[in-house]
C-alpha cells in the first residue's frame, strides 16, 4: 500500500505524566499522522464518503485525547493508534506524538509507532 495521507501538527492537550502536577494540569501534545490507505475508490468516485474525512478524523482525535488520562506517553500513542484503526477503518497508521516541555529543561520528547489493522486482528 503506497498511498498515504499526512496530517501534521495536530495540537491538543491531555493529562499525561507520572508526577503529581502532571496528574492535575493539562499539557500540550502534538500529533503527526501518516495514514496508509488506498486512494482507488475515492479517486474513482470523487466522493468524500469513499475517502477519509481529514477534518472529522482530526476533530475526533483531539476529542479522544482530551478525554484520556495516561501516565505514559507510550500508552497514549498506543491507545490512539488503536482508536484510529478501529474508528476510521484505516488499514495502517504511523503516529508521532510530541510532548513539549517533557523534561525540566523544556526539552521536547517524541515517540513514533506504526500499527496496522492486520496485526491487531492477529492479536485478537
Amino acid at each position: 500500500m503506497s498511498d498515504c495521507i499526512f496530517i501534521e501538527n495536530i495540537e491538543t492537550e491531555a493529562i499525561i505524566g507520572v508526577f503529581d502536577w502532571e496528574r492535575t494540569t493539562r499539557q500540550p501534545v502534538i500529533f503527526d499522522l501518516t495514514i496508509y490507505t488506498n486512494f482507488a475508490k475515492p479517486c474513482e468516485s470523487d466522493d468524500l464518503n469513499d475517502a477519509i474525512d481529514y477534518q472529522n478524523l482530526t476533530e475526533t482525535l483531539v476529542g479522544f485525547v482530551a478525554e484520556t488520562q495516561f501516565n505514559l506517553l507510550e500508552t497514549l500513542v498506543e491507545k490512539t493508534a488503536d482508536f484510529l484503526l478501529t474508528g476510521f477503518d484505516i488499514p495502517k497508521v504511523t503516529i508521532r506524538v510530541y510532548k513539549p516541555k517533557a523534561l525540566p529543561s523544556d526539552t521536547m520528547v517524541s515517540l513514533k509507532i506504526t500499527r496496522s489493522a492486520e496485526s491487531k486482528e492477529q492479536d485478537s
